[in-house]
């Protein structure tokens, strides 16, 4: 009879297993629906580092969206190819792309070289591409094939002859070019924007570094420089490698020159070069301190959705993201974007890549954009993005810091008041407004009174200012405190040739909305935030100060360190962070956003104490619970009782810990007691089905068995429910 029920069995298993693994979206003999993106890089050579950072930022958007369900089901599969920065191998690469290739889209070139090589080949053969970094007009002015989300030459020249103008309160410059096409584009672009704005172009070089003589010119831009009187702001049109060699030229005893550079100077390459130098190596910033650089990514000045990237990009690649990977993510992300919206029909690859390219088309106005790291990207009739992120840093110390003040895009119903504001300016038919940055720091001396129950502890921590232009640390406004907060006589002030710093000490209590989801393996983040009372965002933004108050005052105030936070009784501090992002407050006539400063501490429970302590009523249940398969059969009462009483205490330590920890969701303790609750009915079920059988007579095999198999499966339901405990919750 066991024999026929196999037989009968057997078949029907192998048959669903069959039909498991042929249609699950999981099985490995389904084939899985790709949609295939290129993207085209250096990845060997002089710029390997930047194509690089071009693939890390792809890759992990890409990742990202395929973990999320990919596009319409698709997953997103990258096809990576090496350029070398060469313009033949460019080509060669778009026309094997193009004629023989199954990508639906490009992203890259990396250089404006490259792309323009390849972008012909592209336009000739309809493929859609989508740069981040090459930046020459001519890449989308003269395609309707090529988009790019990053600022044009002619924007990025203008942008900068403003901010040489109205905040470096400049009117002369030099210009040092490269005879690319990147660097001829932005110097010409740059003397237009400066004859436009009244700037005088006091010298112009030029410089071939395709040639063997390359050397040759440089040398002879050193020798003309030095014997300029007033040369102005040296406006570098060039990549890296050629402008260092001439700033190190030009520095020695009793030198000032002004420097301001383009996107290339922005880039951590830009810094290595300078490190070859032993001085710049003894002495950090020794030639690259006070150099100003456009760049198109700054994370000081990124909101929370910034943050959180590149918090993902730390824990990915161990390193800080550039600017070129965060817009190659954003690259990635609006690519996505436009293939989602395209829906593709897969028939003809020439109709679907069409149909991408009007897709991209489409992203033509604010109400469609995609909302970017960099922020909402959509497109002109050129193909450029028209809100494109654009800040300019300083080097100090080799840290690339946003400066003082910045130009940033005017809200559309703000763009009437910037007509009339003298802090505004039109660049490219863009309306955009001076916003000055304030430096703020916080060191944290000691945590204490901490109250996981109510969400509430207290801190004591310096709070510092750095700033240029006029502002008032009396009108901040902590968010989070639990009583209101005054700044009001500086514990420490101090004037440097280019900033005011104002220092504070406080002691006050703040409460977090804690997050139980893991408890007790949670980690719990305690806050301090606060914005401006009366300065929105437009007009002042907090910028993380990472160079410390010691490095600042020269005095040695921070003395503490993480292991001093012992105050917080069974936690210890995983990780301080500090970012800024936008609040949306309520104001009459309107809703004003404000830029709040957050400082995170993240703890986390110290040891495994705490976490025994908790588990350990129910391991005790767990164990007594058990001994329910040891009572005989015919001891139905003890059994269920047994159970019963497992159930009540059980019940009764879920409803103190649910008093003790007010959340309103399934936190990571509560599904042990739903492991005890299911294991408790089992138990029961199982003693009124052996006390069944016992009562029936002469059915001791299946007594025998049920209780057999209770003793084995129960050890491995508990332990398999405590490991996926520990494996989901525990970090």
């Amino acid at each position: 009879m066991r024999k026929k029920i196999l037989f009968i069995l057997l078949p029907v298993l192998l048959a669903g297993l069959t039909a498991f693994f042929l249609m699950s979206e999981k099985s490995p003999f389904k084939k899985e629906e790709t949609i295939r993106i290129a993207l085209v890089a250096p990845l060997s050579g002089p710029s390997r580092a930047a194509g690089n950072a071009m693939v890390q930022g792809t890759r992990l958007c890409a990742d990202k969206i395929n973990r999320t369900g990919g596009i319409d089901g698709k997953q997103i599969e990258l096809l990576i190819y090496d350029d070398r920065n060469d313009k033949r191998t460019a080509m060669k690469i778009a026309t094997e792309l193009t004629v023989s290739g199954d990508a639906l889209m490009v992203i890259g070139h990396y250089y404006s070289s490259t792309s323009d090589a390849a972008g012909e080949v592209y336009k000739k053969n309809g493929m859609p591409a989508l740069t981040a970094s090459a930046s020459a007009d001519h890449i989308t002015l003269s395609n309707d094939w090529y988009f790019r989300i990053v600022p044009s030459n002619r924007f990025a020249a203008e942008f900068i002859a403003n901010y040489i103008l109205k905040i470096l309160n400049r009117t002369s410059a030099s210009i040092i070019s490269d005879k690319d096409i990147y660097g001829s584009s932005l110097s010409e672009n740059f003397e237009k924007a400066a004859g436009k704005s009244g700037i005088e172009i006091k010298r112009k070089w030029e410089i071939d570094t395709e040639s063997k003589t390359a050397d040759e010119q440089i040398n002879k831009i050193i020798s003309e420089l030095r014997s300029t009187p007033e040369p102005g702001v040296i406006f570098f049109a060039t990549h890296g490698p050629e402008a260092v060699k001439i700033i190190t030229s030009l520095k020695y005893p009793g030198t000032a020159y002004t420097v301001m550079g383009p996107d290339s100077f922005s880039g951590r390459s830009f810094i290595e070069d300078f490190m070859k130098y032993p001085r710049e190596m003894a002495m950090p910033g020794y030639y690259s301190d006070g150099i100003y650089a456009l760049s198109f990514f700054l994370p000081e000045l990124t909101d929370e959705k910034g943050y959180l990237f590149r918090k993902e990009f730390i824990k990915q690649y161990d390193g800080e993201p550039s600017w070129i990977s965060v817009c190659y993510y954003d690259a990635m992300q609006v690519a996505a974007e436009a293939l989602a919206r395209a829906e593709v029909q897969g028939k003809n690859i020439r109709e679907d890549r069409r149909t991408v390219r009007e897709s991209l088309s489409g992203l033509s106005g604010p109400e469609v954009a995609v909302r970017c790291i960099t922020g909402d990207i959509y497109f002109d009739k050129n193909g450029d993005n028209r809100n494109s992120f654009c800040a300019v840093g300083v080097y100090k110390k080799q840290h690339f810091l946003p400066s003082f003040s910045q130009y940033q895009f005017l809200p559309e119903q703000d763009k009437r008041i910037g007509q009339k504001n003298s802090d505004a300016v039109r660049i490219d038919e863009t309306a955009m407004i001076r916003t000055d940055m304030v430096y703020t720091g916080i060191h944290i001396n000691e945590i204490s009174n901490f109250d996981i129950s109510a969400g509430t502890y207290t801190i004591d921590f310096y709070i510092w200012f750095r700033f240029q232009k006029d502002f008032s640390p009396s009108q901040i406004r902590f968010d989070n405190a639990v009583n209101p907060i005054a700044l009001e006589s500086p514990l420490l002030e101090m004037t440097f040739d280019d900033s005011r710093l104002m220092t504070y000490r406080v002691k006050a209590r703040f409460r977090s909305d804690f997050d139980f989801h893991a408890y007790p393996f949670e980690h719990q983040n305690l806050r301090i935030e606060f914005h401006h009372g009366e300065q929105e965002r437009d007009r002042l933004i907090f910028v993380p100060d990472i160079l410390g108050l010691s490095q600042l005052s020269g005095k040695n105030i921070e003395t503490s360190e993480f292991s001093e936070f012992n105050d917080v009784t069974g936690w210890t501090i995983r990780n301080i962070s500090f970012y800024q992002d936008i609040m949306d407050k309520a104001v009459p006539k309107k809703t004003a956003r404000f830029s709040r400063f957050n400082a995170l501490v993240t703890i986390k429970r110290q040891g495994v104490t705490f976490v025994f302590k908790v588990f350990f009523p129910i391991i005790a249940v767990i164990i007594v619970l058990y001994l329910v398969y040891f009572i005989p059969a015919e001891k139905l009462g003890v059994r269920l009782l047994t159970a019963l009483a497992v159930m009540l205490a059980t019940g009764g330590y879920h409803l103190k810990l649910h008093s003790d920890i007010s959340a309103d969701y399934v936190i990571a303790v509560e599904y042990s007691f739903f492991t005890v609750y299911a294991l408790a009915a089992v138990s029961a079920l199982t003693a009124l089905l052996t006390f069944k059988f016992h009562k029936h007579g002469g059915l001791e095999n299946r007594i025998r068995y049920l209780t057999r198999a209770g003793k084995i499966l129960y050890p491995f339901a508990v332990s398999a429910a405590g490991f996926l405990l520990l494996y989901i919750f525990r970090n």
